[in-house]
C-alpha cells in the first residue's frame, strides 16, 4: 500500500502540465515548448495568440524556469496578473505601461514579458524606450492579440525588442519560429 501512495504521490509531483494551481492544456504546453526553443535560439518571442487561449499562463509557465522575472502590463490587467502569478506560484515584478510613460524606470531581470505589446510599437516613445533598455541581456517574451495593428514595421519595432537590426530581415523561416500562434482549442 506505500509503495501505491508513493508511486500516486511522486506522479502528482512530476505531472508536467501542472504550474500551481493551472493545468496546461496540452496545447499550451507545445506553445511553451516552442517559446522556450524561440527564447534558446533567438533571445525572444511573440506569442500571437487570440484571446481567450491563455497567454498570460502560458507566460507564467515560461516564466517559472527564471528566478525573477518582470512583467509590464496596461494598468488594467495588473491585478489580473498579480492574481494568476499567485495561482501560478510564480514571483514577478509587475509594471504598468502608464508608470513608463511617466518615466518610471524598470529593474533588469532575466526575463521580460510584454502583455499587450502593441502598446510598445511606436519606438519614439518614452515607454519604448524603458523597455528597451529593460529588453538588454533579457529573454523577452511579447503577447498580443494583434502584434500588426496598421502595418509591418509595427510588428519589426516589437521583434526589435530582442533582435535589434535583425528584425527587418527576417526569414520566413526563422519568423515563423519566433512568432508563435494557435486557435482556441
Amino acid at each position: 500500500m506505500r509503495a501505491i501512495i508513493a508511486r500516486a504521490v511522486l506522479e502528482r509531483a512530476e505531472q508536467p502540465g501542472r504550474l500551481g494551481a493551472f493545468t496546461l492544456r496540452r496545447a499550451q504546453r507545445g506553445t511553451v515548448d516552442r517559446i522556450r526553443a524561440a527564447l534558446s535560439e533567438f533571445g525572444g518571442a511573440l506569442l500571437a495568440d487570440a484571446p481567450g487561449t491563455g497567454k498570460t499562463v502560458v507566460a507564467l509557465a515560461v516564466a517559472s524556469a527564471y528566478p525573477e522575472a518582470l512583467v509590464v502590463v496596461p494598468a488594467t490587467l495588473r491585478a489580473q496578473w498579480s492574481a494568476a502569478a499567485a495561482r501560478a506560484q510564480v514571483a514577478l515584478h509587475l509594471v504598468s505601461f502608464e508608470m513608463l510613460s511617466r518615466g518610471d524606470t524598470l529593474i533588469q531581470a532575466p526575463l521580460v514579458i510584454v502583455d499587450e505589446a502593441h502598446h510598445v510599437r511606436t519606438t519614439t516613445t518614452r515607454r519604448y524606450a524603458a523597455v528597451a533598455r529593460a529588453c538588454v541581456g533579457a529573454h523577452v517574451l511579447l503577447l498580443s492579440a494583434t502584434p500588426v495593428v496598421n502595418r509591418r514595421a509595427d510588428r519589426d519595432a516589437l521583434l526589435a525588442l530582442f533582435l535589434g537590426t535583425r528584425a527587418t530581415s527576417l526569414s520566413r523561416g526563422d519568423a515563423s519560429r519566433i512568432i508563435v500562434r494557435r486557435t482556441p482549442e
